[in-house]
């Protein structure tokens, strides 16, 4: 039978050649053209060898059409595929049924990995089945579906791990277990119970294992046994112990279980007498410094005292005989009583500290503590006169603050800093005498807080008093009889000489100035010859200053 695809290839052309044995690609001689039918920048002198189809030229890219489209004189080359037969149709191909096409035929695939192409059901991805044949083609028959059975001729379920065959289904008689000792037996296998027969019956490689046992002859009933009389027996015989550890079979209060007592006996069988676990021993507790007093964290037990030991718990300081507890406590920085304080206030020679409330280093005296060390807000100091005001203290300042600042028992006395001065004020005007002062915080009885009264003995005397023309300073300006005086008089220029005074010139004194005068009527006092009462001439002159002039002269 003629391949399918011999059809295809005797529609392909031959490759031909021009008598003279030249393939007809040549290039035309030089000068000479060709028409381009196609339009595809090529003759067929040029090459083209089909100048009606300008997708088929020299430089045309090989199509699989079954045509020659570079105009290589080859049909497909190197653009078809090789396809393999599947005549079962299971999507995996014969690899020794191959063709070549540029499209996969009906009935071919890529795939060559088909051991059975007859057979649908068998290929790489079919499942193995047991039917004694390779159904996932992987060289191997009936792989991973076989079953072993071994064979069970007791028919207690456990087979012979020595008789067995595999087979596609479990035979009649076998089981799928290796585990049977003894296949002529069914009460011998795997979990079987065993009893005292001198077989294996639970085939655990041990015979009679517990089941079997050493007895031993309990005398005194006290559940364990003497070692020196042991019996083999399945079960326990009565008056027997299945423990050999009883150390006197005569007495029932000592075997192992046994509570060790102090009593001089070995009650436990243990091999000792009276060791420290004993239920009844004592607690000791180690007394290094030897004063009758132990320390709590080592402790040893024991029916008897240990030497270095002691009774007596609680000691703080095994290393210090000084140190235990009823000891005295001293301010010397460890606890001497063990009452878990150390320098507590009780100390013996705790000192006394005193409060000091105010914070200026001295303490009251009515407020105080005993303690080893200062607490805070206490003095050793305890001449405080005022806890409650820090500017009060011994040594300090005095101020005039109606607090006795310096503890001397005096309140705002004349030598306080802030105190002020005070002058005698003998004579009550409120001016005080500069030449008698006094210091005091508070103005005292009879002074005055300013120096400036120039007589202390003269009530009518002080700054500001009216002065008069009475021969004293009577308002302390240091001046006496001053014009301003209350009963000074005026006084008026009489520039001229004549007795007559200038009304526009008057001064106030108590006394008369030189040049002046009391009269005021001059009413020239350029001119000797003007005044009141002058004789009057006929000059336009009014000389007896009434007023006219030449009148009745």
């Amino acid at each position: 039978m003629r391949h399918p695809l011999t059809a295809l290839f005797l529609l392909l052309p031959l490759t031909a050649c021009n008598p003279d044995g030249s393939t007809g690609k040549e290039s035309l001689p030089t000068g000479l053209s060709g028409s381009d039918e196609d339009g595809d920048g090529f003759s067929t002198s040029q090459g083209d060898c089909d100048d009606s189809d300008a997708g088929v030229n020299p430089e045309a890219a090989e199509l699989c059409d079954g045509a020659d489209n570079d105009c290589d004189n080859e049909i497909d080359e190197g653009v078809t595929a090789t396809f393999y037969a599947d005549a079962d149709q299971d999507g995996y191909g014969d690899s020794g049924a191959a063709m070549e096409a540029c499209a996969p035929p009906d009935g071919y695939t890529t795939d060559t990995a088909d051991c059975d192409d007859a057979d649908a059901g068998v290929n790489p991805d079919a499942a193995e089945v047991c039917d004694g044949v390779d159904q996932d083609c992987d060289g191997a028959i009936d792989d991973g579906v076989t079953v072993r059975g071994y064979e069970d001729a007791d028919g207690d379920g456990y087979g012979d791990p020595l008789v067995w065959a595999d087979a596609c289904d479990l035979p009649p008689g076998s089981v799928t277990d290796d585990s049977d000792c003894d296949d002529s037996s069914d009460d011998v296998h795997p979990g079987a119970t065993e009893v005292c027969d001198g077989l294996d019956n639970d085939c655990d490689g041990l015979t009679d294992e517990e089941v079997s046992y050493t007895w031993y002859a309990d005398l005194d009933g006290d559940s364990h046994g003497n070692p020196l009389l042991p019996i083999q027996a399945c079960a326990q015989p009565a008056g027997y112990s299945g423990s050999s550890d009883d150390c006197d079979d005569a007495d029932a209060d000592v075997n192992p279980d046994a509570l060790e007592v102090c009593d001089g006996y070995d009650d436990d069988c243990d091999g000792l007498t009276d060791e420290d676990d004993a239920v009844d021993a004592a607690i000791w507790y180690a007394d290094t410094d030897g004063d009758g007093w132990g320390d709590a964290g080592v402790t040893a037990p024991g029916c008897t005292e240990p030497p270095g030991y002691t009774a007596l718990p609680g000691d703080c300081d095994d290393g210090d005989a000084a140190t235990s507890p009823g000891a005295i406590e001293y301010c010397d920085g460890a606890d001497d009583d063990c009452d878990g304080q150390i320098d507590e206030d009780s100390a013996v020679d705790a000192p006394l500290w005193y409060a000091d409330g105010d914070g200026d280093g001295y303490g009251d005296a009515r407020v105080s503590v005993h303690a080893c060390s200062q607490p805070g807000g206490y003095v050793a100091d305890a001449t405080d006169c005022d806890d409650g005001a820090a500017a009060a203290y011994p040594g300090a300042t005095e101020f005039c603050d109606g607090i006795d600042n310096d503890c001397d028992g005096a309140e705002d006395e004349p030598d306080a800093a802030d105190a002020l001065i005070w002058y005698a004020d003998s004579d009550r005007d409120s001016f005080g005498d500069a030449a008698q002062p006094t210091t005091a915080c508070d103005q005292p009885a009879g002074y005055s807080a300013n120096d400036l009264d120039c007589d202390d003995t003269d009530l009518s005397v002080y700054p500001g008093a009216a002065e008069y023309c009475n021969g004293y300073d009577d308002d302390c300006d240091g001046q006496i009889d001053e014009g301003s005086a209350v009963d000074a008089v005026a006084w008026y220029a009489d520039a001229d000489g004549d007795g007559w005074g200038d009304p526009g010139s008057a001064v106030s004194a108590c006394s008369q100035p030189a040049g002046y005068v009391a009269g005021d009527d001059d009413c020239d006092d350029a001119d000797t010859g003007t005044h009141p009462g002058a004789p009057e001439y006929c000059d336009g002159i009014d000389q007896d200053c009434d007023g006219s002039a030449d009148e009745q002269a």
